[in-house]
């Protein structure tokens, strides 16, 4: 049973995380794509911190029935204010992506496992969970081109499996490998795939300096 958890450490990375002093180039993208579709996100609605007790180490969910992003403290126990605010801005910028397809697709998370699949897809390209940063180890597995997509098939197929827990793994699989590249190319609101901090900074001055040069 889901609890809610206000004296968690948890409350006070997602200020600061949220903050436009952290300066997340991932979050501040998609709070703006989505205050610019028409759905714009207030921090003290739309976020819930609890206590999940879920299984498979879930961290959070983005409930699409009541718009509201639920952050897990569960499993942020035992971590470093750094190391909780680096992996809740993950966090944040995953469910976000889920959050803005919501928006714009009005996706249907629950009862068409094609567009969830897609949208795990999309969270996890554009997230920066897949960052080489991030996965270093993975790295000398995987040729530098190819470890991106390897990361993003794992975090896709792990969220997938988690809502989707009756379908096999080749089921899933197959199903990744029919939706996979036109969901992978699609990096909207992006302008490209963020494979470093640098460049998802890059796509944010892309986002707000894209109407510079329109004619009225």
């Amino acid at each position: 049973m889901m609890e809610v958890n206000p004296n968690h450490p948890l409350n006070k990375s997602l200020d600061q995380v949220l903050s436009p002093q952290y300066n997340s180039p991932f979050i501040k993208l998609l709070l703006k794509s989505m205050a610019d579709a028409g759905c714009p996100v207030d921090n003290k609605k739309h976020f819930a911190v609890m206590r999940c007790n879920l299984p498979n180490q879930i961290r959070g969910a983005f409930d699409s029935v009541h718009n509201t992003i639920i952050l897990c403290t569960d499993a942020f126990d035992n971590m470093t204010d750094r190391g909780r605010n680096t992996k809740l801005e993950q966090l944040l910028s995953h469910e976000l992506v889920h959050a803005f397809d919501h928006c714009r697709a009005h996706v249907n998370f629950h009862t068409d496992p094609r567009h969830l699949m897609c949208t795990e897809i999309r969270a996890a390209t554009l997230s920066g969970e897949c960052m080489l940063r991030h996965n270093k180890f993975d790295m000398l597995f995987h040729k530098f081109k190819g470890y991106h997509k390897k990361c993003v098939e794992k975090g896709a197929m792990r969220s997938f499996m988690a809502l989707y827990s009756d379908y096999s793994h080749q089921q899933a699989i197959e199903l990744y490998n029919q939706v996979f590249q036109p969901c992978y190319n699609d990096t909207t609101p992006f302008d490209r795939i963020p494979l470093s901090r640098k460049q998802a900074h890059l796509a944010y001055k892309a986002y707000m300096t894209r109407n510079r040069y329109e004619i009225d």
